[in-house]
């Protein structure tokens, strides 16, 4: 086997700046937000209470590899539009990596630089790969591509809020009501509340056209009591009482709650006058009113040490539509943005010269 010396030639920059160190993080805020779009990425499947899992696909850059891998499988080729594109959010990542790792003192500069061709530095001439014709990678084209990977990516989010929405409105009971196991709550104070929950008028109208009404279930060894009242209300009874409001429901942790210390016990909750809506049985069902309210769940006497299996749901006639609306716009952003990525490759495309037709003499 032939042994392949390789050399390396580089040469040592000017020593760094000694206090520079202190503020690169934050002269380079701005070049983060460009990296952030170029890298990063991903889609959160779930709820804000109960995620059940995330899709990280890498942001422009691992969209656009995405493509080229499709691409390369049925053409085997990789496309050299992309491959230009790729590269140039590349190099922008890569300076701004160096310039907060404090390699350089050169501040990156706000230019995108797509393709082989590296921009000459210090009066050397550019250097550009003799493989291949050179791209043309004008504003146009570049805007093209990098718009058109902006509508891709919101086709992907939007394309898994559709699965998402779908899913529920599969999971739509006999009654009618689509409903989100909460778990065991449990306390040793006096209560269990929500967060406080704001209504405006506009959105009370849309919750009766597209929402409709809303039931929480909760099952526990002694009776129970569930109250909706204004959130004004529920913490004039709550003040100093001791009581737990959910901050995060976890599935795999459990809840986390945010406890109020108090010194009294509170009075019976049933027959309480400001209560919007209560029960004191498992099942409460409230039409949604304007205003800021908090759920409340106690033991029926008032008795300290609430534990309760709850469930609350709702009923979602517009969630078909919701479904539809959601998948049919992901389909136009889909088509669009590769439209848009087309087009721009197109623009950047080299120049083909023709061949010339051979001329054949007479003798």
């Amino acid at each position: 086997m032939r042994n392949h010396p390789v050399r390396v030639e580089g040469r040592l920059d000017t020593p760094l700046s000694r206090g520079l160190w202190l503020v690169k993080w934050l002269l380079a805020l701005p070049h983060y937000l460009v990296v952030a779009l170029f890298v990063s990425g991903g889609v959160l499947v779930g709820d804000r209470y109960a995620p059940s899992w995330q899709f990280d696909f890498g942001g422009l850059i691992g969209l656009l590899v995405l493509i080229a891998a499709v691409a390369l499988l049925f053409t085997g080729r990789y496309p050299r539009g992309i491959f230009d594109v790729v590269l140039g959010m590349n190099r922008w990542a890569l300076r701004v990596a160096a310039y907060a790792a404090l390699m350089t003192d050169a501040y990156p500069p706000f230019r995108f630089d797509a393709g082989e061709r590296e921009p000459a530095t210090e009066g050397a001439p550019p250097v550009e790969s003799p493989h291949a014709p050179a791209n043309r990678w004008t504003g146009g084209a570049i805007t093209a591509v990098l718009s058109g990977s902006v509508l891709a990516l919101a086709a992907i989010g939007t394309l898994f809020a559709g699965i998402g929405a779908a899913t529920l409105n599969a999971a739509r009971g006999p009654d009618g009501f689509v409903s989100v196991n909460a778990g065991r709550l449990t306390t040793d104070a006096y209560a269990i509340t929500s967060d406080d929950v704001t209504l405006t008028a506009q959105g009370v109208r849309f919750l009766h056209d597209s929402l409709g009404r809303v039931r929480v279930i909760a099952h526990g060894d002694e009776p129970l009591f569930i109250g909706v009242a204004p959130s004004s209300a529920a913490d004039a009874y709550l003040a100093d009482v001791a009581h737990d409001q959910v901050r995060r429901l976890d599935r795999s942790a459990g809840p986390h709650y945010s406890r109020s210390a108090g010194t009294r016990a509170p009075a019976a909750p049933l027959g309480q006058a400001f209560w919007t809506a209560e029960s004191d049985g498992a099942t409460l069902v409230w039409n949604a009113e304007p205003g800021q309210w908090t759920v409340v769940l106690m033991n029926a006497d008032g008795s300290p040490g609430v534990s309760a299996d709850v469930e609350a749901g709702a009923i979602v006639p517009a969630l078909g539509g919701i479904v539809t609306g959601l998948l049919t716009l992901a389909a136009i952003l889909a088509m669009s943005g590769t439209g848009l990525i087309v087009l721009g490759l197109y623009l950047a495309a080299p120049t083909r010269t023709p061949a010339r037709p051979s001329v054949t003499t007479g003798s």
